[in-house]
């Protein structure tokens, strides 16, 4: 079956090694897409000759466009997305794999549902052989049972300030959308602004089923947060003051944006947002001294629960090996 509504948006950077198997998952779709979009970013290995190859055995046009000057990740996806003709658009990894069903599963959300902007799905983990991993990306990502009926009950705000659940690679969104989805600030991933933009405006959905097959390895871009235990028990002692420092300034970008180009988003996500700038600047500056720590992280706990991971995190700021004064 073939529509004119899709647009796969897909990104290229010497993606050979894994590249036929993600382009042979879209051509065996059984709702073949309006167009496919690929946008490469200089690659120096076979990528573009893959593409080409592809292109002449499939009925859809897939239109290729490479890139002068390396833009990275995030501007190559606003790029693909900017080059969009369809009515929808699925963003699209060049590692992984779709199950066949993808396309039509994720659109059958819109065709339902006219107030649905985007749709995003689990996907399961397969490795660099693409043997199947025992996770799946929800739970590696703790967008748990209980998140997904906080999601449905009370929107998405608290669950988008808590951490980075909605992967890009599961994501397809209206095209109506796009002035307001671009461009995308460099300070953020694609996935995780497209998130927000779409939520301030209408409402975000999910099929809590496997329609990707997400690949990790060692030479992706941007993966899943799966550590060793080793690098888990280094993470618990090593100071998160950087890392919370980079995260508040982020969001303040975010606040910035919904103050001056959307004044009349809702109410519920610019407090989310100003919550979460809090904790983050109080636990970037928690100091060295650890009673005044253990003061700040106990006066904050409700913050710590809220959107930084409990009583986890609270014990590894208060562990920490290394604090600003």
């Amino acid at each position: 079956m073939k529509t004119d509504r899709i647009s796969i948006a897909m990104c290229t950077y010497n993606g050979s090694g894994y590249l036929g198997e993600q382009l042979d998952s879209i051509a065996a779709q059984t709702m073949l897409p309006f167009e496919l979009i690929v946008c490469d970013d200089g690659s120096s290995d076979s990528t573009l000759e893959i593409v080409t190859d592809f292109a002449r055995t499939v009925s859809f046009p897939v239109k290729i466009y490479r890139n002068e000057d390396r833009l990275g990740s995030t501007k190559n996806f606003e790029k693909a997305i900017s080059l969009c003709a369809g009515e929808l658009i699925a963003l699209c990894d060049q590692d992984d794999r779709w199950v066949p069903e993808k396309l039509e599963r994720l659109s059958l959300e819109f065709q339902q549902d006219a107030s649905v902007g985007a749709v995003f799905s689990d996907g399961q983990l397969i490795d660099e052989d693409g043997r199947t991993n025992k996770n799946r990306l929800w739970h590696v990502f703790r967008f748990w049972e209980k998140n997904q009926r906080e999601f449905r009950a009370e929107g998405p705000f608290r669950l988008l300030c808590h951490g980075d659940f909605i992967t890009g690679a599961t994501m397809m969104l209206r095209t109506s959308l796009r002035p307001v989805l671009l461009p995308i600030p460099r300070s953020w991933i694609h996935d995780a602004w497209l998130a927000w933009m779409v939520a301030l405006r209408c409402r975000v959905s999910f099929v809590a089923d496997c329609l990707i097959e997400y690949r990790v390895h060692r030479s992706q871009q941007i993966g899943t947060p799966t550590k060793s235990v080793r690098d888990r028990i280094r993470n618990c002692r090593t100071s998160q003051s950087a890392v919370c420092s980079a995260r508040a300034a982020r969001f303040a970008e975010l606040a910035r944006y919904l103050a001056n180009e959307f004044p009349d988003a809702p109410a519920s996500a610019k407090k989310e947002v100003r919550d979460l700038i809090s904790i983050c600047q109080v636990r970037s500056a928690l100091g060295n001294n650890p009673l005044k720590r253990l003061w700040l992280i106990g006066a904050n706990l409700p913050g710590y629960f809220r959107y930084a991971g409990g009583l986890r995190s609270a014990l590894r700021d208060l562990l920490q090996e290394r604090t600003n004064s």
